[in-house]
């Protein structure tokens, strides 16, 4: 008894003494890492005139001396995709500075700015990313209001092909998109890009090394005089190239089957994030396999427009009970109304895409599997080599078996299209066809 009032005497002073010096020397950190960061940071607006109210906005950082400064692309992408002459505005306390678009990383959404003020300073970016867990800061103006600082952790860097982001445990809100994410040097690490919805503080940022990248473009005075087209070009190469490295990795599962019950169908991609699902009538007439995958990343474009991804899900309808004609008008339902694919259709007209042009076909694959197939083709009006597509299709032959796939493609040239539905079609066979008794 008397050893415990001997420590509660003298270590709970302890404690009470030291707890708060830690939680303070954290704040100092933050305070010392904002007085450095804050004076090159601002916020980006697009309108009409300096004066009017912003069509859209975020913030953006200097990294250079000649007044370049870093956002993201959907920050300012109205100025290039909406009908109106919007302008963009670097807005300081005592004044704003039009800006012009030097170049764009679309893949990365990432955009170069300029404006016409000299800087003595500017950030620094860093020459390496911060270790596994070390401490990480995203400042930018939260909703308008005050310049802001968040405080997180760096998780690594998540890649699915070509896209690559920082995983940081802290918070991010809309208006701080294309401000910094420093070290506790203050030195750029990322640019603030996104959030997960509804997750607890799980945030990304567009790694550095995309800066870097992005200021190492050459910018010729002829490309500038016709920024709008040129920029336009720019997208769409970059579009392509994206959907060209999707095709490359979709090519290496080529041998390689995905066994779903009774059907065997192409792997998909690893870039791709699967997930399966089984589920029996409550009656027990049937029963729901499925699977479905989607490339966790995209391009975006414009609002409610996003390129350079696609996903594709499977389901299963088998049943020893139901005859031939109440299966296939299960799997019909499904097909055509218990899906995304008869909704598109239903869409308002969106001047950034050109209308549906949709066609329905009968075809006997490799394995002498007769397939519905059903495709939508819409185009884009400012790249004519690039596509949208939503395709699905669904197996005739098998009594107590229907298989069904819905695939949606977003960003893909003609040829790429055809040879992604082809290599579908084709690799879909029953375990027990004929053509297929050599497989285990």
């Amino acid at each position: 008894m008397v050893l415990l009032r001997y420590l509660t005497v003298i270590v709970l002073p302890f404690l009470l003494v030291f707890i708060p010096a830690s939680s303070e020397a954290r704040s100092s950190i933050a305070k010392k890492v904002f007085d450095k960061v804050n004076p090159f940071v601002f916020q980006i607006k697009t309108a009409l005139s300096a004066d009017s109210s912003k069509a859209s906005y975020g913030s953006g950082f200097i990294v250079s001396k000649d007044g370049k400064l870093i956002t993201n692309y959907h920050v300012i992408s109205g100025v290039l995709n909406k009908d109106k002459d919007y302008k963009m505005y670097l807005i300081s306390e005592k004044e704003s500075y039009e800006a012009s678009v030097l170049a764009i990383d679309v893949i990365n959404d990432l955009a170069l700015l300029k404006i016409d003020k000299k800087f003595k300073k500017h950030l620094k970016l860093a020459r390496k990313m911060p270790s596994q867990g070390a401490k990480v800061f995203s400042i930018g103006l939260p909703k308008s209001l005050n310049m802001s600082i968040t405080e997180g952790n760096y998780n690594g860097i998540l890649k699915n092909g070509l896209y690559s982001r920082v995983n940081m445990s802290s918070p991010l809100n809309s208006g701080m998109s294309g401000g910094p994410t420093v070290n506790a040097s203050g030195e750029v690490v990322g640019v603030n890009v996104s959030y997960l919805l509804l997750s607890q503080n799980i945030s990304f940022s567009v790694p550095v090394n995309h800066v870097r990248k992005l200021l190492s473009k050459k910018i010729t005075k002829e490309k500038t005089a016709k920024t709008k087209d040129f920029l336009h070009e720019d997208i769409e190469k970059q579009i392509f190239s994206v959907q060209q490295q999707l095709m490359k990795d979709l090519s290496k599962n080529k041998n390689k089957d995905l066994m779903l019950n009774n059907w065997r169908v192409k792997k998909p991609s690893e870039l791709l994030n699967c997930w399966s699902d089984s589920d029996k009538d409550e009656e027990g007439f049937y029963e729901n396999i499925s699977e479905t995958c989607y490339l966790d990343n995209s391009i975006f474009l414009k609002r409610g427009v996003r390129s350079g991804h696609y996903s594709i899900s499977y389901q299963i309808f088998e049943t020893e009970v139901l005859n031939n004609w109440q299966l296939l008008n299960l799997a019909t339902w499904a097909y055509n109304i218990g899906s995304r694919y008869a909704v598109n259709f239903k869409k308002k007209h969106n001047p950034f895409l050109t209308d549906y042009n949709c066609a329905e076909t009968r075809v006997i694959n490799d394995y002498n599997i007769p397939m519905l197939v059903n495709y939508c083709l819409r185009g884009y009006t400012k790249y004519s080599k690039i596509f949208n597509v939503d395709v699905k299709f669904m197996t005739l032959d098998k009594n107590s078996s229907v298989l069904t796939m819905e695939a949606f493609l977003r960003g893909f040239s003609l040829e790429n299209i055809k040879e992604f539905i082809k290599k579908h079609v084709d690799s879909v066979r029953f375990k027990n066809s004929v053509s297929d008794q050599s497989l285990p």
